[in-house]
This record gives structure tokens, C-alpha cells and sequence, in this order.
């Protein structure tokens, strides 16, 4: 995705200042945000996987994305759709997710499971996209990666995710079931709400 597309759909609102990083599904950009009136973290769809993402399921991917609460996550502070561009706006910080996963590779069990105390979560669609967070909290990346855009969306429909225990084997076994179980591909297999995903890890609040 070239700079100038992004400036010429979202120039009126953010000052490009340079890229930050690249994957298959997404750009982040280090921009200024004028209505915010900071610099943030700019993650702008690639056209090709934006242009497969509805509106109705890019409004429900922000819903959930502004519900998750955890240390180690970065709050969702803005989202939208400029013309064919479809972005999100997050703060700018060293402790995030990506940044601890990047040195770390693979977080310790009991910081991935905190995650599961947002009491917000509910509903299958919330249920895999936290179970897709814990999976890569655990094993240091996605459950389903790929060169293309198209290459990862075959893998999330046809494929099922590397097994956890092979890349971390102290996982406990109730624990990777029930990330399998969230993963699941028809959402009538998934928990279908965060007390019977919690239950399935096998897990208890002190």
C-alpha cells in the first residue's frame, strides 16, 4: 500500500509521518491525528483484504476491539472508513501487546489468561477474537498467517491453527482445548459467552 493512497483518502484528518510496520492484512503509519490532537499508531487496511471486510462486520470488529481490556493491549481510540480505506487509530506505547510478543515471543500463561477477565466479552464473534489474542499471547504469533491477504483468508476458512503444545508444550491441555473449541469455524461450535469459555479453560478467579 503506497503512502500517497493513504494520504489522499485520510490527509484531511491525519499528517503522515512515516511507516511503522507492515503485515499481510495491514500498514501502521506513525501519523499526527488532528482530531485527537496526538501522535498515534495508524493501522490502515490493505485495500484488497479491506474491500472483503463488510461494513457490518468492520462495525462489529470495532465493537470488540473497544470492549477488550487489558494491560497489555492498546486501547482502540478511534475507527472508521475514509472512501475505500477502512482504518484504526491506537496510542502510541512500548509495553503493548505486539511490542512484549516481538521481544518475548511467547508470554507467560498467566498474563495471556487475564485477558479473559473483561466482563465484556460476550458472544461468539467476541469469543474468537479473544481466543485469536490468547493464541498469540501463547505461541508469539496469529493462529493463521500467510504471505497474502488471500493466503490467510484461505487458511482461516479451510485450515485450522498450529497446534499450540508443539510450539509451547507447559500449556495445559484444558486450556488449548478450549482455544480450540473458540477457534472453531461455524460459530454455533464456539462458547457462546465468557463465563462458558472461562469454564472450558479450566481456570478460577481467586
Amino acid at each position: 500500500m503506497r503512502r500517497e493512497y493513504v494520504e489522499e483518502h485520510l490527509g484531511d484528518r491525519f499528517e503522515i509521518e512515516r511507516e511503522l510496520g507492515r503485515g499481510a492484512m495491514a500498514v501502521v503509519y506513525l501519523a499526527r491525528d488532528r482530531k485527537l490532537a496526538k501522535t498515534v499508531a495508524l493501522k490502515v487496511l490493505r485495500h484488497e483484504f479491506a474491500a472483503t471486510v463488510g461494513g457490518e462486520r468492520f462495525t462489529q470488529e470495532v465493537d470488540i476491539l473497544a470492549r477488550l481490556e487489558h494491560p497489555n493491549i492498546l486501547p482502540l481510540l478511534d475507527a472508521g472508513t475514509s472512501g475505500p480505506v477502512r482504518f484504526y487509530v491506537t496510542p502510541l506505547a512500548e509495553g503493548d501487546l505486539q511490542t512484549r510478543i516481538d521481544k518475548e515471543e511467547q508470554l507467560p500463561l498467566d498474563d495471556a489468561l487475564q485477558a479473559r477477565h473483561d466482563k465484556k466479552i460476550d458472544g461468539r464473534a467476541d469469543i474468537y477474537s479473544l481466543a485469536s489474542v490468547l493464541y498469540e499471547m501463547l505461541v508469539g504469533q496469529p493462529p493463521f498467517t500467510g504471505p497474502t491477504v488471500q493466503a490467510v483468508i484461505a487458511r482461516i476458512t479451510k485450515e485450522g491453527p498450529p497446534k499450540i503444545r508443539v510450539v509451547r508444550p507447559d500449556v495445559l491441555e484444558d486450556v488449548v482445548r478450549a482455544i480450540d473449541v473458540a477457534l472453531s469455524k461455524r460459530p454455533k461450535d464456539r462458547p457462546k459467552n465468557g463465563a462458558e469459555f472461562t469454564q472450558l479453560l479450566g481456570v478460577h478467579d481467586a
